[in-house]
């Protein structure tokens, strides 16, 4: 009996010691299965995600993004060109409100235009001085930009199209177009995807979507101030002539104004004024985002310097937009604009003040002259105006993003 028991303990010794032994193979086998390569980059032991960080406080190399984890659910804003930093902070603000972590490409100098942003966790900003820095790691880079959701082009202009194409952005089925001129849906050859909503535009222009990136940060509703302040931008082929000549029968009769003129040319300057006038203007060049932004919020009116009867001032009612018009927008400041290019920015009499060839004087005078109350009034009917035109941008991208998913969803099925 006690031999039988030594036995049977002996046999259930072996058969645990076997499923051990068979345990180890199998595991050993899991190991020498090959491993499979992410499509997601990962960053390199020698790197740490806490060295890529959010907000305007800190930018990142733009060859930093090819060693780093694209998150699900990612968006890219590219802005190629070395202008229209001012409609970054917009469009990133949309895709976050949609739920989607934010990357950013632009050049070092529009970085800053994120000033008025707080620190969101959820926004990388990389710079670059030189396109060419892009083409050098052309193959790489259309290997990161795979990972994105969806990749914005801020400007598809023909002059960055060896750009686009090195990158492939042209092939992509989730690029979407940004167009700041009609006639560059042509010459760049993305037609083809107006009727896939990939085209957007920031105003009124036909076969695309209106976008109006005219978010610029948390803005203050601010009362107007005892000493008026007009803000113009200086800017060839426009006319001056009109505000000078108001300016001066202002001046004469004692009210008090101020025009803060900013600008990349000095096609307005200090010397245009006169002698009488030059305690009333400020006139500066080439500032940082911050110091613009500031002017504008500091501002109690924007004068849209366009006239009819100008050179190439009719294409910004046709085919072009003006950026004074975001800036209206995004800082509730009450526009002075001609009543023949109002309805195209979708302006009117209740939130903004209409002038005429012969009646600028008269207009600026009564905009000057306008109490508190009034101007809060009338600058409620602009908020009134900017949510709309933001809540109607808003679907305009869920629309896009909607056929881009349908399209997808087709191809992957072989329907198309």
């Amino acid at each position: 009996m006690k031999m039988k028991f030594i036995l049977l303990k002996k046999l259930i010794l072996s058969i645990f010691l076997f499923l051990i032994y068979l345990k180890v193979i199998l595991f050993k086998g899991e190991f020498n299965k090959p491993l499979v390569k992410k499509s997601i980059l990962t960053l390199p032991k020698s790197i740490s995600s806490s060295s890529i960080k959010s907000s305007h406080l800190h930018s990142n190399s733009v060859t930093d993004l090819l060693n780093c984890n694209i998150k699900n659910n990612t968006v890219l804003i590219f802005e190629p060109a070395f202008y229209h930093h001012e409609c970054t902070p917009g469009y990133a603000k949309y895709f976050l409100d949609l739920g989607y972590n934010v990357d950013i490409i632009l050049d070092n100098f529009g970085s800053n235009t994120f000033c008025l942003f707080k620190l969101l966790e959820n926004i990388r900003i990389f710079t670059f001085y030189k396109l060419s820095q892009f083409s050098a790691h052309s193959e790489k880079f259309q290997l990161i930009f795979k990972n994105y959701s969806y990749i914005i082009i801020e400007t598809t202009t023909p002059l960055i199209n060896k750009t686009y194409n090195n990158l492939s952005l042209f092939k992509m089925k989730n690029t979407i177009f940004v167009v700041h001129s009609f006639e560059h849906i042509i010459t760049t050859g993305i037609s083809i995807f107006i009727n896939q909503n990939r085209i957007w535009s920031l105003g009124n222009l036909k076969n695309t979507l209106y976008v109006n990136p005219h978010y610029f940060g948390d803005i203050k509703i601010k009362n107007k101030n005892k000493r008026t302040k007009f803000f113009i931008i200086s800017t060839a082929q426009r006319n001056y002539k009109d505000l000078l000549l108001a300016a001066e029968k202002l001046k004469n009769e004692n009210l008090d104004f101020e025009v803060i003129v900013i600008g990349r040319e000095k096609a307005f300057s200090i010397k245009d004024l006169s002698e009488n006038l030059k305690k009333n203007f400020k006139f500066k060049y080439h500032v940082k985002f911050k110091e613009l932004y500031e002017d504008v919020y500091n501002s109690d009116y924007i004068i849209i310097n366009l006239y009819p009867n100008y050179k190439n001032n009719n294409i910004f009612r046709k085919t072009r937009l003006t950026g004074s018009s975001q800036l209206s927008f995004g800082f509730y400041k009450l526009a002075l604009i001609h009543k023949s290019f109002a309805k195209f920015y979708n302006m009117s009499s209740e939130n903004s003040f209409l002038f005429d060839n012969s009646n600028f004087y008269e207009i600026m005078r009564k905009a000057l002259l306008l109490n508190a109350q009034e101007y809060k009034e009338k600058q409620k009917n602009l908020i009134k105006l900017s949510n709309i035109l933001y809540k109607l941008s808003l679907g305009n991208i869920k629309k896009t993003l909607n056929s881009i998913l349908l399209k997808n969803d087709l191809a992957n099925y072989n329907y198309i």
